[in-house]
């Protein structure tokens, strides 16, 4: 009895942190599952670019990914509102310091 108890505490334990690392990860990439919002936050162009790379196109103070990834449940619901939102924009201050995220269409359209 006292190993069944032991093997319930185990799994349910194992539950917990899987659950709570999902909802880590969720938290910190709301925009995409390739970009970590809550990381890029705060950092200058240059680290953004060292982590993933050039980005594909942008202005001066807004740079742009291409980025068709949506989570799993925008994919099943078919969301129509992701239609054309499939560019990750990371918007700079004047000393080129990532201030803000949001996703969207490219630019001019």
């Amino acid at each position: 009895m006292e190993t069944i108890k032991r093997k319930m505490l185990i799994s349910i334990s194992l539950v917990i942190v899987l659950l709570l690392s999902f909802i880590a990860y969720v938290n910190s990439h709301p925009h995409s599952f390739k970009y970590n919002d809550k990381w890029i936050i705060g950092r200058s162009y240059d680290e953004i670019v060292k982590r993933y790379g050039e980005f594909d196109m942008g202005s001066d103070t807004r740079k742009l990914y291409k980025d068709d990834t949506m989570w799993f449940w925008d994919k099943l619901l078919n969301s129509y509102w992701r239609t054309n939102q499939d560019y990750y924009h990371v918007f700079f201050d004047e000393n080129g310091i990532a201030k803000r995220i949001s996703r969207g269409g490219p630019l001019g359209g």
